[in-house]
């Protein structure tokens, strides 16, 4: 699965529907900072209005972490997974 999050998208059958709704919602977010209406109502089949505002800070949380990491060059944590390289 690790693969598929950099080389596939949330269309990929390796991902359960609920899945697939949950990488759609934040991919949305990362390329446009907000979510169509109708991606809003997919989700809610999945998680409540609240837990669906705590996904969303959460994935701001962690994008303003990654700048935060990058602009300090933090080297990766030597006991974490790497995550393929992407074809450029």
């Amino acid at each position: 699965m690790i693969t598929a999050t950099v080389k596939s998208n949330a269309d990929d059958p390796i991902w359960s529907p609920r899945q697939r709704c949950l990488i759609a919602f934040v991919d949305s977010l990362h390329d446009t900072g907000t979510v169509p209406d109708e991606l809003w109502k997919q989700i809610s089949a999945y998680w409540t209005e609240e837990q669906t505002l705590e996904l969303a800070v959460l994935s701001g949380y962690y994008h303003a972490i990654s700048f935060v990491a990058n602009i300090a060059r933090l080297a990766p944590e030597t006991w974490a997974m790497r995550f393929p390289q992407q074809s450029v």
